[in-house]
């Protein structure tokens, strides 16, 4: 979902019905990496933020009112990049991830009231299309697995966030 058009087509499909969870994996970072602020142009920055951040506000907000009161969910899959700083990493991506990161405990907060649950799932390196068999990162059926976990859970229990890693991978 990297486009309001994509997202308003999405709502024309479901508008009529319930939605138990809403789990927002997309983003990524497109452009030159650059792990120096100073350096960083406010462009990138803002590219990497309206795919990260500005594009799941939208689903969400499109969305929310077709999720499931008293226990529906959103979960939203931001990256540890965006809580802790470290040599080398993407300015622009961890800046888009932080918002994110901050983004979800405003939804927590807003959604409360509808009895609605909000997570946050953090993790370090996976692989996936974009970075294939890198040693001791998650496989996507280690996030399928805990994306489960979450969904099963009581309605009235909030897991508000959660770090993964490999567990041989420092998280950053």
């Amino acid at each position: 979902m990297q486009d309001k058009t994509t997202i308003d087509s999405l709502y024309e499909y479901v508008k009529n019905q319930e939605i138990y969870a809403l789990v927002h994996c997309a983003g990524g970072y497109e452009g030159r990496y650059v792990s120096n602020s100073i350096e960083e142009s406010p462009e990138s920055i803002l590219n990497a933020v309206n795919l990260n951040m500005i594009n799941n506000h939208y689903l969400v907000k499109t969305l929310s009112k077709n999720i499931e009161n008293d226990g529906g969910l959103v979960i939203n899959i931001t990256s540890v990049a965006g809580h802790k700083l470290f040599n080398g990493a993407s300015v622009a991506y961890s800046i888009s991830k932080a918002s994110s990161s901050f983004m979800s405990k405003f939804l927590r907060r807003d959604l409360m009231e509808r009895g609605i649950r909000v997570t946050e799932i953090s993790p370090s390196s996976i692989n996936n299309n974009e970075m294939e068999n890198k040693q001791n990162a998650l496989q996507v059926e280690d996030m399928s697995e805990l994306i489960n976990f979450i969904c099963s859970s009581n309605k009235y229990v909030n897991i508000n966030s959660i770090s993964i890693s490999h567990v041989k991978e420092l998280p950053f």
